[in-house]
């Protein structure tokens, strides 16, 4: 229970900070806590969105599963011993993946345009996430292969600067370890008579602490640019499609002074 509270509140706090991202790079300006008090409300709605996308996506694979083999998961539960026959599990795959793969891609792009698209109309019209998406669907299917080509053309980016990011984020870690290993084993060694008391262990897990913040501020400092990519992408082919709803429109007007 307390890992659920614990991710929900993650949850709604990044949901929040979708429209502090966003807001941000509009104005070029970071103030998170000024941001985060401002859009809590929309966040909050942000995050209210996604909850119920996600208990839709649960509730239609989760009913296929029971449709198929509800019977098998009683018997499982009551301490019985359950074989499903071939045939069964030959159709619950030939059901399942398909439904899945499906239900995948379009949770997928709907969690994603509304991330990248409609938040960004919430911010700049203040509207609820229903209203926004009204507002954003008649550019989506008027420019519709503007966004086919966006979707793809993301998709390759992503899966490239995902490569390059794990990479040097690898180098960075062992480059890293190195000194916070060397003083471990420095401390190993020089335990009193070599044996290991609840004060070398002590250091050690406070030596490991300090490299895990070291390397989630080096993970910062790598991610943080792809991301901001990224989104400044999406958030120029929002504004390329309908200048209505172009958050960079100042900074474009900046640049081009």
């Amino acid at each position: 229970v307390l890992v659920v509270l614990l991710g929900l509140v993650v949850a709604a706090i990044g949901a929040v900070m979708e429209f502090a991202f966003v807001e941000s790079l509009s104005s070029d300006t970071v103030a998170v806590r000024e941001y985060f008090r401002r859009y809590l409300g929309h966040g909050i709605r942000l995050f209210a969105f996604r909850l119920v996308l996600g208990a839709v996506t649960f509730a239609v694979v989760g009913g296929a599963v029971l449709v198929l083999f509800g019977d098998l998961l009683a018997g499982v539960l009551a301490g019985e011993a359950v074989t499903p026959s071939a045939g069964r599990i030959v159709v619950g795959v030939l059901v399942l993946v398909p439904l899945g793969l499906v239900v995948g891609i379009v949770v997928a792009l709907a969690n994603g345009f509304t991330t990248e698209f409609v938040v960004p109309i919430m911010l700049r019209e203040d509207r609820g996430v229903i209203a926004a998406w009204r507002r954003f669907w008649p550019t989506l299917t008027e420019q519709w292969t503007e966004y086919g080509a966006y979707v793809l053309v993301a998709f390759g980016l992503h899966i490239v600067t995902g490569i390059a990011g794990s990479v040097v984020l690898g180098i960075a870690a062992v480059a890293l370890l190195v000194p916070f290993a060397v003083v471990g084993v420095l401390v190993g060694v020089g335990a009193l008579g070599g044996v290991i008391t609840a004060a070398t262990i002590g250091v050690v897990a406070v030596l490991f602490v300090a490299y895990l913040l070291v390397l989630f501020v080096a993970a910062a400092v790598i991610y943080v640019p792809i991301r901001v990519f990224h989104r400044q992408f999406a958030l120029l082919v929002l504004g390329d499609t309908n200048a209505d709803f172009d958050v960079l429109a100042d900074r474009r007007l900046d640049g081009a002074e």
